[in-house]
């Protein structure tokens, strides 16, 4: 259930193992969180957003209109728990773990992807290039150790590029930083929906079914599923993976499964046709902005925020991200703006959940990755194939396990 990276990828290891599959989905992708995130395949994207120090900074982040933070205040009531237990895992301890977590997901996830598309036609949209933080200055980067030390305990290189060096490589980003920080064996997906669409024809081309509806309900019987229920039909099913995104919570509670995950609601504005592109994906530290380069477009994201899964989009947001992007790069031009806004699957620890539903025999739930479901959704495929036949998974599951929030 569920058709964005993660099902699909899902699909498409259960299909290449002998299972029969069939796809349920409402087949909305362009409101999906897989259609309009930053494309990046980032190795690096191993610290969670609850890093030591965030409680203290949380009033300025929340309060200051320019922050990469928002939150709809009528919201806050029913919010506040989820983000009380949230910035409880703000701690160096939690952190590091959460860290060792993430990187068992988005290690060699280029590599991953590779796998998952060849021989389709996703495979050109794949692209291997850099990654580059933009500082404003040296001290600037120091006073960001703490990421860099954790990359660096998970194994991550980079170089350095200052001064002279720096704007003679990439004289257009100079402009607005003096020092930045670049990574290799990184990526990007140049078009996110026209990829995950080839991904879908590719698993309809190997005997797939697809089916287009929203589940109304899993049917158990004792701890077994038996069927699902769509627009008005019963399913008989042999086995069921949850992998809805942000609608899994809602599928999942009757089942008495208490998992508590909230919409990180993600912006992004595309520039058409811009007048430059970087060579890679590039983040602009200092106004917590994510730019990849994409098919004649450039993708600007990474803002968060908490209003709920009902509430409409905050056009004030797209115009504060162009604002910032056009005091950072005066000279850049572009020809229209498309804007986006979807949800990010949230849980309270920042880790998804993957593997057996608790009390249940054969139901797999794999949701809840928040920012990095598109680097990670070809991993989290393999590894729920893996669970579904039985096979013990290339990394532990323990930290993804539904059970822990019990």
């Amino acid at each position: 259930m569920g058709a964005g990276m993660v099902g699909v990828s899902t699909a498409i290891r259960l299909l290449r193992d002998g299972h029969a599959v069939t796809l349920i989905d409402p087949l909305r992708s362009a409101s999906a969180a897989s259609f309009g995130n930053a494309g990046a395949l980032n190795p690096s994207s191993v610290t969670p957003l609850t890093v030591p120090g965030l409680l203290a900074r949380a009033p300025r982040l929340l309060w200051d209109r320019r922050s990469p933070f928002f939150i709809r205040w009528r919201y806050l009531p029913r919010v506040l728990p989820w983000l009380i237990r949230f910035l409880s895992h703000a701690r160096r301890s939690r952190a590091a773990a959460i860290a060792d977590g993430l990187s068992a997901l988005v290690a060699g996830c280029v590599d991953e992807h590779r796998a998952l598309a060849a021989g389709t036609a996703a495979e050109n949209l794949l692209i291997e290039s850099t990654f580059t933080a933009l500082y404003p200055d040296r001290s600037a980067f120091e006073a960001d150790q703490y990421l860099w030390n954790e990359r660096k305990r998970l194994g991550l290189g980079w170089r350095i590029l200052e001064g002279e060096s720096f704007r003679q490589l990439e004289p257009e980003l100079a402009r607005h930083a003096s020092f930045a920080v670049r990574m290799e064996e990184h990526g990007f997906i140049a078009d996110p929906g026209r990829y995950l669409k080839a991904l879908l024809e590719h698993f309809q081309s190997l005997g797939g079914g697809l089916l287009e509806g929203n589940v109304g309900q899993i049917v158990v019987k004792g701890a077994k599923a038996k069927a699902v229920r769509v627009a008005g039909r019963e399913i008989a099913i042999g086995k069921v993976v949850l992998t809805a995104g942000i609608r899994s919570g809602e599928l999942a509670k009757p089942l008495g499964l208490k998992i508590p995950m909230e919409s990180e609601r993600g912006y992004h504005v595309e520039l058409v046709e811009p007048s430059f592109t970087p060579g890679g994906v590039i983040q602009l530290t200092d106004l917590g902005i994510f730019m990849t380069p994409m098919l004649d477009r450039l993708r600007c994201t990474s803002i968060v925020e908490f209003a709920g899964y009902r509430a409409p989009e905050n056009t004030e947001i797209h115009r504060i991200m162009l604002d910032k992007i056009a005091g950072a790069f005066p000279r850049l031009r572009w020809k229209r703006v498309n804007s986006w806004m979807g949800h990010r699957p949230s849980l309270v620890d920042s880790l998804p959940v993957i593997g057996r539903a608790p009390g249940f025999d054969n139901i797999y739930l794999g949701y809840g990755h928040s920012h990095i479901g598109m680097m990670s959704g070809p991993r989290t495929g393999r590894l729920l194939a893996d669970v579904v036949a039985g096979r013990k998974p290339d990394i532990d599951l323990s930290p993804f396990d539904a059970g822990r929030f019990s």
